[in-house]
């Protein structure tokens, strides 16, 4: 069983619920990374936040990048942002309409990964979900949303831990509101970014296949 997701203690997690013979692989030193990420050069932290990186998975059915757009906006950063997405977007006539609306903005389509993408932003914002650890990998410092109760789950240790901050935008704790004040707290703090940069790639480092397909193939494999 392969959980890339971070807990105390996987064995717990899942007592009961495997059988003896299961080999268990847990924690974020598993996550299936294409093979891109081990070497794509990472990003490096600067005293500014000179442009913002925006993705909320391939097909962002509710919206949020439109959300993240105006909360950049809210927070006062009139900086270069720049919007991923796919063409199975619905939103996307509106996405294109927000990102002509708003000055040092662009939209990219259908990136093969997003492993430049990430290097080159000093401040993302995304979706919970396996792209967390792409920008673990690659150092990016992140609000990461939670979008439903069982993001929660895994995002909030994350941020327990220093690797990403959290923002809320489903449920009674989400709040437009919420998004932009953590943009102005990470904006101001380069120390914060710098430290979430830092601890990120401590997690991740890009080789989580390698160290799956040792485990199926009985290999030693560098922890």
């Amino acid at each position: 069983l392969i959980d890339h997701n971070h807990a105390a203690r996987h064995a717990d997690k899942y007592a009961g619920r495997l059988p003896a013979a299961a080999r268990l692989l847990g924690g974020p030193r598993y996550a299936l990374l294409a093979p891109a990420y081990a070497q794509a050069p990472r990003h490096l932290p600067g005293p500014l936040v000179r442009s913002i990186g925006i993705f909320m998975g391939g097909v962002d059915a509710p919206g949020l990048a439109l959300q993240a757009l105006a909360a950049c906006s809210d927070a006062g950063f009139h900086g270069e942002v720049e919007v991923a997405s796919t063409s199975a977007c619905p939103h996307l006539p509106a996405l294109r309409a927000a990102v002509a609306a708003r000055p040092h903005t662009r939209l990219s389509l259908d990136q093969p990964d997003l492993a430049r993408f990430f290097a080159a932003h000093d401040l993302h914002i995304g979706a919970g979900g396996g792209a967390t650890w792409e920008r673990c990998c690659l150092g990016a410092p992140t609000i990461a949303l939670v979008t439903a109760d069982n993001q929660r789950e895994v995002l909030q240790p994350l941020q327990g831990l220093g690797v990403l901050a959290v923002a809320s935008l489903q449920g009674d704790h989400g709040q437009p509101q919420a998004l932009a004040d953590a943009l102005r707290q990470l904006l101001a703090d380069a120390e914060l970014r710098r430290s979430l940069a830092d601890n990120a790639t401590r997690w991740v480092d890009g080789r989580g296949a390698q160290r799956v397909a040792a485990a199926l193939l009985d290999l030693p494999f560098p922890a």
